[in-house]
């Protein structure tokens, strides 16, 4: 780039070398232009106009013609009056041009006469096609902006509704989540991610492998940890599962039940399960938060709900763990937001947010499990915990409830470094 400037600057010296020796108006490639043709050139007038594509003038695009002396600067105008459904590019030097080299607002020196064409061209109005499991339509979706948030599909019978794939007949794992914010361009397409819920393992009672260093565990939480004591109860006996696990739950209940009798429970039964051996390591699981995501009023709400937990359970995580207790903090779990009645005032995109900021905010003081990437990525069945039978989209069935216990057990148990197994169910 130096060289390139020196040899200008050569080139000019010797321009005015020349020009002041000769008393001429001599160029360094040795033109006379002391006749005054360079002043003649900028005195001269020139047209600028504009047309159609295909060449057409009307009175719109003569408003826009200019006469213009040479070297002077013009601004490109934007298209006129444009038809529906169709949208301005800006404008080309050739007659039906395709694409528009000379974007409105852009400047351009005049140099001779010259004529603009309109490139004009039909909007692609981006639209999102969804598709049932099996490849039926199952709705359309114009996106005029771009953006598009993925609605949600109720469960149907015998299957979870998880979200949306690029292909037709995928059972789990999907590429996209209900209420996830997407780019659409052109047409897309979508299907349905449905899990057949005869297709999850019914686990056993050998199926968990309990950690050996911790004298007892104990789950904390709302309904759905109520929902887990209840399955576990039922197929395999209260006293087997007492000999093991303890359960601190009850339902319906916000982050104001686990800071006035919540966590007093939790501190009772601690001391209960250390009745035999005072400093007994044990592991507390909290599992709650749902009933929390109910009714959130925009981004502010849920971020301020979200600080209030963190900061809680900081402050109650230093308490236990001056009493041996390892903590954990399992995530809140899918819901199928397309369900009516528990789930209508909650939304899948809320759940994954406040998922996000427990596992970042809460920091080593808690292992996070995340049980929730887990079940979106194999599947899971709902139901509610009345026994009536009811899918309500937020309690699950005695096989999830199962294998989520067991996630968590393998969980705990591979933190602590005893034991490099596989998720069961995975």
């Amino acid at each position: 780039m130096k060289k390139e400037m020196k040899q200008v600057l050569w080139v000019v010296a010797l321009f005015v070398i020349l020009m002041t020796a000769t008393g001429n108006l001599v160029s360094a490639a040795g033109f006379d232009w002391s006749d005054d043709t360079f002043g003649n050139a900028c005195k001269k007038v020139y047209s600028v106009s504009f047309r159609s594509g295909g060449g057409a003038s009307s009175a719109i695009y003569k408003k826009l013609e200019k006469k213009q002396k040479y070297g002077s600067m013009i601004t490109i105008p934007k298209v006129p009056q444009v038809p529906a459904g169709y949208q301005a590019e800006g404008w080309s030097l050739k007659k039906g041009g395709a694409e528009a080299g000379y974007k409105p607002g852009k400047k351009y020196f005049v140099k001779r006469n010259v004529t603009f064409y309109a490139v004009i061209k039909k909007k692609n109005n981006p639209k999102l096609i969804l598709h049932r499991n099996d490849g039926d339509i199952y709705k359309i979706i114009q996106a005029p902006s771009g953006k598009l948030k993925l609605p949600v599909m109720a469960n149907e019978e015998n299957y979870t509704f998880l979200g949306w794939s690029t292909r037709a007949g995928q059972k789990t794992a999907p590429r996209y989540e209900a209420g996830q914010v997407i780019t659409v361009s052109g047409t897309m397409h979508l299907y349905a991610v449905r899990f057949w819920r005869y297709q999850e393992p019914n686990l056993v009672r050998n199926s968990f492998h309990y950690p050996e260093n911790y004298e007892r565990i104990i789950f904390v939480g709302d309904s759905r940890t109520y929902g887990l004591q209840k399955v576990l109860y039922e197929q395999f006996g209260k006293e087997y599962v007492d000999s093991h696990v303890s359960f601190v739950c009850r339902s319906n209940t916000e982050l104001g039940w686990l800071k006035s009798t919540g966590a007093q429970a939790l501190l009772k039964e601690i001391e209960k399960c250390r009745k035999n051996e005072k400093y007994a390591k044990i592991a507390v699981v909290f599992n709650h938060g749902i009933n929390d995501l109910r009714d959130i009023n925009g981004k502010q709400d849920l971020n301020d709900r979200l600080s209030q937990y963190v900061s809680y359970m900081k402050k109650l995580g230093t308490k236990l763990s001056m009493k041996n207790c390892s903590l954990y903090y399992m995530s809140v779990n899918p819901i199928n937001g397309g369900e009516k009645g528990s789930t209508k005032n909650r939304k899948c995109e809320d759940v994954r947010t406040f998922n996000s900021g427990l596992a970042g905010e809460l920091g080593s003081q808690y292992h996070y499990i995340d049980v929730y990437s887990y079940l979106m990525r194999t599947g899971y069945g709902t139901v509610s915990n009345t026994g009536d039978g009811t899918d309500d989209g937020v309690h699950y069935t005695p096989k999830t409830y199962k294998r989520i216990f067991t996630f968590c057990l393998n969980n705990i148990r591979k933190t602590e470094n005893y034991f490099n197994i596989e998720d069961v169910g995975s």
